[in-house]
């Protein structure tokens, strides 16, 4: 603490110590006030996307990954991943400034949508692309969930004064026990990548992929290649396949 003095001593010398002193204590509290104000600067810049101050990737992961690890037995919860469809044209067409506006404003949407869930996580993940995971909502919520927040997203216009909205794509996954956060965000990004905006459909769910009970093998990490293995090995999940080998000219088999 630095704090002057208040009271000076009615001795000449005494009185002068005392001033030199307050001066430096106003002094070094000035430093340590502009260094504090720096540190904390430079933890917003570290932790924050810039142009939305949202969560960036990296404070996403954290986040996500401790709240899986936070207990023994995973809890639930639903992670989505919104997309603006062709934003580099939208860019180009109302310049930098306006684009990034927009991502602000999809940005403040996404959090007013989760406000009511007090762990709700929302991030902005990589161009136009952002996150939101919300812990503890069944798998009947999840769903509803996701589409409201994309219909609070269908309002947002990407040209000032017209009413030329945004296209916006969402891809979600729901899982009712959470063990890998990596496992979690592929599932949700394959989903997003499924989308065919062609087609009319803007949105999709993980768990409405083809055979798909889990994240593609060819998703994984190679991290996750030996429990993914020994998994398989454990519960004798697996079926082989062959096929004969033939001379191509005489047929015979080699």
């Amino acid at each position: 603490q630095f704090a002057p003095q208040p009271v000076l001593p009615g001795t000449r010398e005494l009185r002068r110590v005392v001033e030199a002193m307050n001066r430096m204590a106003v002094r070094l509290k000035q430093q340590f006030d502009q260094q504090a104000a720096m540190i904390g600067d430079l933890q917003a810049r570290a932790h924050r996307d810039l142009v939305t101050g949202l969560s960036n990737p990296e404070h996403f992961d954290a986040c996500l990954n401790s709240f899986v690890g936070d207990e023994e037995g995973g809890r639930e919860g639903v992670l989505m991943l919104f997309a603006i469809a062709g934003f580099a044209r939208i860019n180009d067409l109302v310049g930098r400034e306006a684009g990034n506006s927009i991502l602000a404003t999809v940005g403040d949407k996404l959090r007013a949508g989760v406000a009511g869930h007090d762990q709700a996580l929302v991030a902005r993940r990589q161009g136009p692309e952002f996150a939101v995971f919300v812990p503890d909502v069944p798998g009947d919520e999840a769903e509803r969930l996701a589409l409201a927040l994309l219909g609070q997203l269908d309002k947002v216009s990407w040209r000032q004064g017209a009413s030329e909205h945004l296209t916006i794509t969402l891809g979600f996954t729901h899982s009712a026990n959470i063990v890998s956060a990596s496992d979690l965000l592929r599932a949700a990004d394959l989903a997003l990548r499924q989308v065919d905006t062609a087609s009319g459909r803007r949105w999709c769910r993980f768990a409405d992929l083809d055979g798909l009970a889990v994240p593609p093998v060819a998703a994984r990490s190679t991290a996750t290649w030996r429990s993914f293995v020994d998994q398989v090995l454990a519960t004798a999940s697996v079926s082989l396949q062959y096929q004969k080998i033939v001379a191509v000219t005489t047929r015979k088999l080699l």
